[in-house]
């Protein structure tokens, strides 16, 4: 599959003194892949092998609004924040060709998502003589209100009696999963400052309570700061 894409994005934050804050994020992408499908098996007519290829279009929205409160007790800083996440995702429809009787074509797909979530953060400056190192760890619990499960109906693109008007054909109906209704997310990680403009940073991301689904997530990342 080869895919172009891009996305565009807007953000802002706003504070009320040095406690409470508000986050808002909205991002717009579009991407088109070409899809490549192998389709090799043995018949009465002997071996088949083919190809199918097909091209779709697809767009991304996501809408994200949080707030928070933070405290500090000497280096200590912590506190509650809470928030709620939108995305659509649409696929055009797609029709594959070069694989003759074996094409398939599938419909316009739509999955959306709306959660929200509350939870609390926690973080501790370190100042040693080589800069400032902050440890902090996070926890939310969030609630999926979007989780019924989809229909989505694949056919053989080549099928013409769907459109007979006595008895047309169905196409195959493919039932996804529904998504867990709410789980937990957690994070640790460390943030540093030090001498002489390098910075750096790690998080672990975990999740509980996605069912027979593990995810987890890394990152990691330096910077270099100079001024002239």
């Amino acid at each position: 599959m080869l895919m172009k894409a891009g996305t565009m994005s807007l953000m802002g934050t706003w504070f009320r003194g040095e406690s409470l804050y508000v986050d808002a994020l909205a991002t717009y992408g579009r991407a088109e892949a070409d899809t490549s499908r192998l389709i090799q098996y043995t018949d009465v007519g002997g071996q088949v092998d083919r190809r199918a290829t097909g091209s779709v279009d697809g767009t991304e929205f996501v809408a994200t609004l949080g707030s928070g409160w933070d405290m500090s007790r000497d280096q200590w800083i912590f506190g509650p924040h809470a928030g709620a996440h939108y995305s659509e995702i649409r696929l055009e429809e797609l029709d594959e060709r070069g694989a003759r009787g074996v094409n398939l074509k599938l419909r316009e797909q739509v999955s959306r998502s709306l959660t929200a979530n509350v939870g609390g953060h926690v973080s501790y400056t370190f100042t040693p003589s080589w800069g400032v190192w902050v440890p902090h760890a996070r926890v939310d619990y969030v609630r999926e209100f979007h989780h019924e499960g989809q229909q989505e109906t694949v056919r053989f693109a080549a099928d013409f009696f769907q459109f007979d008007p006595l008895k047309p054909t169905v196409g195959a109906r493919l039932d996804t999963d529904d998504a867990e209704k709410s789980y937990w997310v957690w994070s640790i990680g460390a943030h540093a400052q030090f001498v002489r403009g390098f910075a750096a940073f790690v998080n672990y991301r975990g999740h509980m309570g996605l069912g027979n689904l593990d995810v987890a997530e890394v990152t990691v990342g330096v910077r270099y700061e100079k001024t002239f």
